[in-house]
Order: structure tokens, then sequence, then C-alpha cells
């Protein structure tokens, strides 16, 4: 997989985070930064399904799939994973979130964030692994 293809599908992931970020804090009435919350959930969800599906390419639970078809996914992977999801979850920006917070004096709400922020990420990240072994078996 070229680094190219990485760096480009990472752009995208950026804007799709840029513009879900922006929906989110735009509709929503709470006082702290919940899109990048929910970038990062989304994200997380994504990554976690979409990597136990990769798991299953090698194990006979894509069986009567074409070899060229499992061969294109695999090649693609690091765009999607890497590229993709990594330009789209932001635990950077999740970070200096919280120490804006803290810094405004809001130390439990900065907290609340970081926890919540990795807590719910995880349990995402878990959800989409059960969600694709759901699916995939």
């Amino acid at each position: 997989m070229s680094v190219l293809i990485i760096a480009i599908a990472g752009g995208i992931g950026a804007i799709l985070r840029a513009l879900l970020d922006d929906a989110v804090t735009r509709h929503s009435r709470a006082s702290w930064p919940v899109g990048i919350f929910a970038v990062n959930i989304i994200g997380s969800f994504i990554l976690g399904a979409f990597t136990y599906f990769l798991s299953t390419l090698s194990t006979g639970a894509t069986a009567g799939w074409s070899s060229e078809l499992i061969t294109h996914i695999a090649l693609w992977a690091p765009a999607l994973t890497t590229g993709l999801l990594g330009g789209f979850t932001t635990f950077s920006t999740a970070m200096l979130d919280a120490v804006k917070l803290a810094r405004s004096g809001r130390k439990i709400a900065s907290l609340g964030l970081l926890l919540g922020n990795y807590l719910s990420s995880l349990a995402a990240c878990l959800l989409g692994v059960g969600l694709a072994y759901l699916v995939c078996g």
C-alpha cells in the first residue's frame, strides 16, 4: 500500500472529522466538546468492527468469496484503518479540549471528558468487535 494513498485517506478522514465535529457541536446544547467525543466513539466502533472483519479473512469465515476480493480488501486495509480512521479519530484534540476545560476552572468536567473519551471509545471498539463477530462468525 502506497504511503501516498494512506496519506490521502488520512486527509479524507480529517475532513470527515471536521464536518462531523462541526455538525454535532452546532446542534448540541452541551457545555462540553461533544463533537470530538462523538467522533472518537464512532471511529472506535468502526475500527473495532473492521479489524475483526479483517481477522476473519484468513479463517474461512468468508468462504465463497473470491480470493481476488479478499486480496483487495486486505490491500486497502491500511488506507482504511491507519489512513481514514486514523485521520478521523483524534485523541490529541480530545486531550486539548480537556486541558481547556481544566484551565477554565472546570476540572471535574475535564476529568470526565478524559475518562469518558477513553472508556466510551474502548466500549465502542468492543461493541464493534462484538457486532462483527455476530455478523461474520
